[in-house]
This record gives C-alpha cells, structure tokens and sequence, in this order.
C-alpha cells in the first residue's frame, strides 16, 4: 500500500505499478522510491520497471565512515 495515497502499489502484476491518480486517459507511475531504514539500511532505492525509462548519465560511488572507526559495512 502506498504511504501517501493508500492505494496499492502493484493493482495488476509486480511489473506495473498502480496509475496516477486523476489523470486520463491513464498514466503508469514510472518509478518507485523505496526507503527502507527499519531494516537496517541506511539509504534509498529508486526503483525503475522497464529499461527504456533509464538514462543512466552519472554514476556515483562512495564510502560512509563513522569517525575514526573506519567504513560502515
């Protein structure tokens, strides 16, 4: 379910997500924004269904460290 409207995510199958509310004739959500810090993750997930909606122009690395202990695993 969705945290913002209440409607389902996924009415159809696990590879279309749900319609833009009001809209016609009906639009397809592109992408989802998982955020998933209860389990333990410390970032966030973009989500995208099909391969022709990505355009993948940067692409970016990093490391995050606490102090002096070193990298987060």
């Amino acid at each position: 379910m969705s945290t913002d409207t209440g409607r389902r995510v996924f009415p159809i199958s696990f590879r279309e997500l749900d319609t833009v509310a009001g809209i016609s004739p009906p639009v397809h959500h592109h992408s989802l924004l998982a955020d998933n810090l209860d389990g333990g993750a410390r970032y966030r997930e973009y989500i995208v269904f099909h391969s022709e909606y990505i355009y993948p122009e940067y692409l970016l690395a990093y490391h995050r460290y606490e102090g002096d202990r070193g990298p987060i695993a």
